[in-house]
């Protein structure tokens, strides 16, 4: 079976990652609308994220509301990765920058099932499943899935959500090289020097190194696009992405990457 919800429920095309719920979310159909009215009716502000998944927490609340209507997190998908694209939606200000991977596989009934993930490159977890992607090879099997854990942190003891990645072939994770590790905490280091030389306020350093290791991502993206085009190229199994694209407004901004467009906008100023 190529997709898992954390609690049976119907298999999807179009899957997104949910900030404010932790979790990639089958949104087809009326889906990602029922997704969106659980979140504004547990009363979450613009800018929380996960707050896990106790019964008294925003998160837990619309987890609860979602469960009503059968529709949970999933835990995994698997299938052959078929095709990986970038995509980008511009706005006032803003830009969202995505991955787009389609995998296919098959059901218990031997039927195809094709599933077209479209995740937000502005977010921790969709960025480590990035770094793996790089080390798979084109048309292979996997299992992936991108969530948040809400934990204490040990440097100050308060709570936060920490996201993660998880991406195996034939059951074993799938490893990043150190060497692409160390990159990307060095361009994070480099981007806090180069703000505290030109005296940058605190409240924007966070948006400034978010918006650089977004735009490294979404380079490695473009480069994974120009290989799989040419596996397509090669391959009998050539094929449109699963299902239509996601339009851009089928959730807030904010929904999906836990950031308004002003913030995202005075990101971007801070850097020039």
């Amino acid at each position: 079976m190529g997709i898992k919800e954390q609690k049976k429920g119907s298999g999807g095309m179009l899957i997104n990652y949910v900030t404010k719920l932790g979790g990639l979310f089958n949104i087809t159909g009326d889906r990602g609308e029922t997704i969106a009215k659980a979140i504004k009716e547990a009363g979450f502000e613009q800018k929380e994220g996960f707050m896990g998944t106790s019964a008294d927490s925003k998160s837990g609340k619309a987890l609860a509301a979602l469960a009503q209507s059968d529709i949970h997190r999933i835990s995994e998908v698997s299938g052959a990765i078929k095709d990986i694209s970038f995509a980008e939606y511009t706005g006032d200000g803003y830009s969202v920058k995505k991955v787009r991977v389609t995998m296919v596989d098959s059901d218990a009934e031997c039927n195809e099932q094709r599933f077209n993930l479209n995740l937000e490159l502005n977010n921790g977890g969709v960025q480590r499943l990035v770094r793996k992607l790089e080390q798979v090879r084109p048309g292979e099997h996997v299992t992936l899935n991108v969530f948040a854990k809400y934990e204490k942190s040990d440097k100050d003891g308060q709570m936060y959500a920490n996201p993660g990645a998880m991406l195996k072939v034939g059951g074993v994770e799938v490893t990043v090289p150190e060497s692409r590790t160390a990159e990307v905490k060095r361009l994070s280091e480099e981007v806090k020097a180069r703000a505290a030389s030109a005296k940058v306020p605190a409240n924007v350093v966070g948006q400034m190194v978010a918006t650089e290791l977004t735009d490294f991502h979404a380079e490695i993206v473009k480069s994974l696009e120009q290989k799989y085009q040419a596996y397509r190229s090669g391959s009998a199994d050539t094929h449109e992405p699963a299902g239509p694209d996601v339009p851009a407004d089928s959730f807030d901004i904010g929904d999906l990457t836990g950031d308004d467009a002003a913030g995202l906008k005075s990101a971007r100023a801070g850097m020039r």
